[in-house]
């Protein structure tokens, strides 16, 4: 998201520049023997472009948190009902 903030406005050019000769000894490594075209780094370019401007959305809840929430809730229903129906065991 980063990379993508920072050259969302600027040319293509210092984009590919980027890219291709990266500042650095840790961005250096993985870029030594990459071979990308011009059409395909023009296609990254759109799509962090678009990334930059629409951001990535709202993370949606997961099976699990809805399944943790749906549990939850019947047990604090359950106790609560508990509660309000049994007689005290214990005078004070």
């Amino acid at each position: 998201m980063a990379v993508a903030l920072k050259y969302a406005d600027k040319y293509f050019a210092l984009f590919l520049q980027a890219v291709m000769q990266p500042t650095g000894i840790n961005m250096e490594a993985p870029h030594q023997n990459i071979n990308i075209g011009g059409d395909d780094l023009k296609t990254v370019k759109v799509y962090l472009n678009d990334l930059a401007h629409s951001g990535t959305g709202p993370a949606k809840p997961t099976y699990d948190n809805l399944i943790l929430f749906l549990f939850l809730g019947i047990l604090i229903t359950w106790a609560v009902v508990e509660l309000q129906t049994s007689e005290p065991r214990w005078k004070i």
